[in-house]
């Protein structure tokens, strides 16, 4: 078993830093002035969270991409507490919590050939705190070789769910599906 578990650790590893998918920014933002840790460590090395966290709230995803993109390209996500209280969200890690998908003119998906980790349960530091108003906002880079593409505009959807996803953490945390989109045309840019 401790064997399984470490090639789980090491494949992740290597596919998040070979490059192929650039994770940045996992810091809660907001609007206000006041200080928003989002965590805070106990003096025994555990994550404690907010007493008025809670796994439910209204949440909404927003994603920015280029207008024009060839091979690499950033790509951000955002997801914002729009609700009023405190929310316990799983931080969106691609092709666990996040799910980017390419859709041709037609509306056909294209086939996804890029890296596909596997992974251990999610633990207490892969979850964030988002306050009413709170943001958390991530960029991942993105190559056009992950799908079979021609010049041409498609539709980039990005899928955030955390439905059933695997999670041993102290709190529950918010289960849902999000979905944003954006047009971007892929091939020469001008």
């Amino acid at each position: 078993m401790k064997k399984k578990a470490l090639a789980a650790f090491i494949i992740i590893l290597a596919v998040l830093s070979s490059g192929c998918i650039e994770e940045k920014g996992t810091s809660p933002t907001t609007s206000s002035t006041e200080n928003t840790s989002s965590m805070t460590t106990s003096s025994s090395g555990g994550i404690t969270f907010p007493e008025d966290a809670s796994p439910f709230g209204n949440l909404s995803l927003e994603l920015k991409a280029p207008d024009c993109a060839s091979g690499w390209f950033k790509v951000t996500v955002v997801i914002t507490n729009v609700g009023n209280n405190t929310v316990l969200v799983l931080k969106p890690i691609s092709m666990i919590t996040l799910h980017f998908k390419l859709y041709d003119e037609n509306g056909s998906e294209l086939e996804y050939r890029g890296p596909e980790p596997t992974y251990l349960p999610l633990k207490d530091q892969d979850v964030a705190v988002l306050k009413a108003g709170d943001s958390l906002e991530k960029t991942f880079t993105l190559n056009t070789q992950f799908w079979t593409t021609e010049n041409g505009t498609y539709t980039l959807l990005v899928l955030y769910d955390t439905r059933d996803v695997k999670v041993d953490t102290s709190k529950p945390v918010w289960r849902g599906r999000l979905e944003a989109e954006a047009n971007v045309t892929l091939g020469e840019c001008g």
